[in-house]
Formats: structure tokens, C-alpha cells, sequence
């Protein structure tokens, strides 16, 4: 057994995939790599609901929606958010975005409390950098949208933001200008690994680097749904394989400390993973063991700022 009695009734996190719409195509990101099946579709507010129904009586610490698209093409997104804040008002919530939208304007209900948390992937530290990740010219847009969600919400007001850029060696010389210039601006400031999202992508294309692969946290502190209320390990494989069951068939709770879940958790302490299973090589075990959960996505910014360049 894996200590299921230790664990609490709901996961502290329920990743919510939101849409499979980009208006970008970064050739670090899984999309580029599976195709992502019925591309364009959106998350509807019945799946939500179901996931937010099997939550009565208790429920997550957070909920956050994102996946393999961009979170601000999702036409309904403030309106899944006042849904889950009318739900319980306790519960965080949190989305990432790649910015470009933010080009176009704020929303006033980015700054009216019903999102917690938000991350945003500037990529690169500089132009030439974000040009050869993402394949557009369109590093100043992005930057100058950024710049005025941020000056306008105001550093420590809600939603709290991580800005970050990816850990490389061609980046490293731009990088300690990048952490001065945003450290003014974003709440936190971040440098990431570059994933290999369940071995669909080849780290060795980006840098030489290895990572020891290690025990990924995230069977012990979250869930994944998918756009059909699909439920899978993580956001990284909600195009890779079937769900293992259906957040309308099944509460979120019972999922959670049930028998698949106990499955996954002692596949992952044991390091025993069958064919083709994405856990495998998957490079998240390693980015998540070396520097623990991206602090956006699950809400530890406050607690855990010293790890964040400010």
C-alpha cells in the first residue's frame, strides 16, 4: 500500500483541461509532437459542474484550468471561473497563458478576484531567444502585453503572477537581465526545465543536459480531467492515451482513493512502469522531484517564494 489513509478526501488540485485551441506553435510543446486529437475543442460548463459536484462536501485546495491550448481563447473562460467561485468561494483557482492575447487588452475579470493564480510563459529572456522557441516574430507583442496586465493589476494584488522563462544554455547569458526587468514588475519570476511532456519530446534538441529521472509528486497532489470529464494522470497524457474512467461515472473523491489512483501511486515509488507507459521516461518525474511543483499551478507562490527570483 501507498498510504492512502494519510491522504485527504480530495486531491489538493484538479487540473481542469480547458481547450485545445493555440495561436501559437512552440516547438517545446506536446501539441507539436501528438497533433493534439479534436483540436479546437472547448472545455463545456457540464463537465466542470460534474467535476465540481463530485466535490461536495469538501473539495480541492485549487482547480486549475489549462491543458495543451491557449487558457484565453477559451470564449467562456470567466464564466468557468465565476462557476467555480460560486461553487465555493474557497477555492483557488489558476490558469497559464502564453501571453499573446494580453496584447489585445486586460479583461477586467482577470483583476475582480475569481482567478487566484496565473502563469505566464514568456519563454525566452530575449527577442532572438523567444523567436527560435516559438517560431513567430512576436516576442515585443507578447512583452508589451505582459508589461501592462502587470502594471495595471499591481505586484502582490490577485491574481498572484509568475512570469518564466526556460533553463538553457543558449539562454544564459540574457537571463540575469530578464530576472532584473521582471523581477520589478511579476509577483514571482521563474526559470523552468524544458519537459519532454511523457517522452513525446526530445530534450537533446534544446540542451545537452540530462535529468535523473526521480518519483514525480503528482499522484499524491492532484487529479487531471479532461475536456470529455476523461480522467488521466496528468495534463501531459490527456492526448496520449484513454481516460481510466469519467468524472460523470465516478466523484472526484472516489477517484482519487480508489484503486486506479493506489495503482499509479506504487507504479511510481517502485519505478515499475509498464509498456508504453508515458511515466516511463516522462521528465516531469525529474523537474518535479529536482524543483518541487511550479508554484502557479498549485498555489505554493506565498509559501515557497525563496525559490522564485524576486
Amino acid at each position: 500500500m501507498t498510504g492512502n489513509a494519510a491522504l485527504p478526501p480530495f486531491p489538493p488540485v484538479i487540473e481542469v483541461e480547458l481547450t485545445r485551441r493555440c495561436n501559437l506553435s512552440c516547438r517545446m510543446c506536446q501539441r507539436q509532437a501528438v497533433r493534439a486529437q479534436s483540436d479546437g475543442l472547448d472545455l463545456q460548463a457540464d463537465v466542470l459542474a460534474a467535476v465540481l459536484d463530485g466535490c461536495r462536501g469538501g473539495g480541492p485546495l485549487q482547480i486549475n484550468l489549462g491543458g495543451l491550448g491557449e487558457s484565453l481563447l477559451h470564449p467562456g473562460l470567466p464564466d468557468l471561473f465565476a462557476q467555480i467561485k460560486a461553487h465555493d468561494l474557497r477555492i483557488r483557482t489558476g490558469f497559464n497563458t502564453n501571453g499573446l492575447a494580453l496584447a489585445d487588452g486586460v479583461p477586467g475579470w482577470l483583476l475582480d478576484g475569481r482567478v487566484d493564480y496565473l502563469s505566464i510563459s514568456l519563454n525566452a529572456p530575449d527577442a532572438e531567444g523567444y523567436r527560435w522557441l516559438v517560431g513567430r516574430d512576436v516576442h515585443d507583442r507578447v512583452v508589451r502585453g505582459a508589461r501592462a496586465f502587470l502594471v495595471r493589476k499591481g505586484r502582490g494584488n490577485p491574481p498572484l503572477t509568475t512570469v518564466h522563462v526556460f533553463r538553457l544554455p543558449a539562454f544564459a547569458a540574457a537571463t540575469p537581465a530578464f530576472r532584473r526587468e521582471w523581477g520589478a514588475l511579476a509577483d514571482f519570476v521563474q526559470e523552468r526545465d524544458i519537459g519532454n511532456w511523457g517522452g513525446t519530446i526530445d530534450r537533446a534538441a534544446f540542451t545537452p543536459d540530462a535529468l535523473e529521472l526521480g518519483v514525480c509528486d503528482r499522484p499524491w497532489l492532484s487529479v487531471a480531467v479532461g475536456l470529455d470529464g476523461g480522467y488521466h494522470r496528468c495534463c501531459a497524457t490527456f492526448a496520449l492515451e484513454p481516460p481510466a474512467s469519467w468524472v460523470q461515472d465516478m466523484p472526484v473523491g472516489d477517484y482519487w482513493l480508489g484503486a486506479e489512483m493506489e495503482r499509479r501511486r506504487a507504479a511510481m515509488l517502485a519505478g515499475a512502469f509498464g509498456t508504453g507507459d508515458p511515466c516511463a521516461a516522462c521528465s516531469g518525474r525529474a523537474i518535479r522531484a529536482n524543483t518541487a511543483i511550479e508554484h502557479a499551478a498549485y498555489g505554493r507562490m506565498e509559501q515557497e517564494g525563496e525559490r522564485s527570483w524576486t
